[in-house]
């Protein structure tokens, strides 16, 4: 049996915990208020609530390391918090961009809600997802209805993901398909890790290249 790379199995692995962020998981602490860098107009909408400020046109917020562009935006200024329209660019000081069509973000918490054409680019990975929550403060991405990944030579699909670029550690749960011009891995259960390029199989799998079919239920590979 050949395999353009090489692949490696074990009989036991340890257990790893497969977690996935809530939005509301998150305690309410206290962080530095959202600034108005910029915006093209600005108008109070006092139907929303007190203090509410909407800014039209090249709206440009920040807050400690993270920079937020939108077309149009709803400035919560007692609340700490921002909903984000049109052409939304995150930019997070490490090499994070996030783009998307609408942002929901709290400036206590630092949690952020992604909605539709999601495009999160780190390093040489790029996510697409629909809905994406991504905790800022600790740089850590999930997403609950499905996504996929894209590097130079593999794509990655899986109904659930989460993502922690600061340990380059991927994990994805139910339906996971690995692609690669050599070969295609069916998975339950996958995590990798960008940094050593190995995956991590847990439960059933199958790995189908040109010639060959493997199946396992734990193993590695590295890519």
């Amino acid at each position: 049996m050949h395999f353009s790379n090489r692949i490696y199995f074990f009989c036991t692995v340890s257990i790893i915990s497969f977690c996935f962020i809530h939005k509301n998981a998150f305690s309410q602490t206290k962080n530095k208020q959202v600034e108005i860098l910029n915006a093209n107009s600005l108008e109070y909408d006092e139907t929303l609530g007190k203090n509410v400020k909407r800014l039209i046109g090249q709206v440009h917020l920040k807050q400690d390391d993270i920079n937020m562009f939108c077309d149009s935006a709803y400035f919560y200024s007692e609340t700490n918090a921002v909903d984000a329209y049109g052409k939304v660019h995150i930019i997070k000081e490490g090499g994070t961009d996030i783009y998307s069509d609408f942002l929901k973000y709290n400036g206590n918490t630092k949690m952020a809600e992604f909605q539709k054409n999601i495009k999160l680019i780190d390093n040489n990975s790029t996510l697409t997802t629909e809905l994406l929550y991504y905790d800022m403060a600790n740089s850590i991405a999930n997403y609950p209805n499905g996504g996929a990944i894209i590097s130079k030579e593999n794509t990655l699909t899986s109904e659930k993901g989460y993502y922690n670029p600061t340990s380059k550690t991927f994990s994805f749960k139910k339906n996971v398909v690995l692609t690669n011009p050599d070969y295609i891995i069916n998975s339950d259960t996958m995590i990798y890790n960008s940094g050593t390029k190995t995956c991590f199989f847990i439960g059933p799998t199958n790995i189908k290249s040109k010639n060959n079919f493997i199946y396992c239920e734990y193993g590695w590979y590295n890519t």
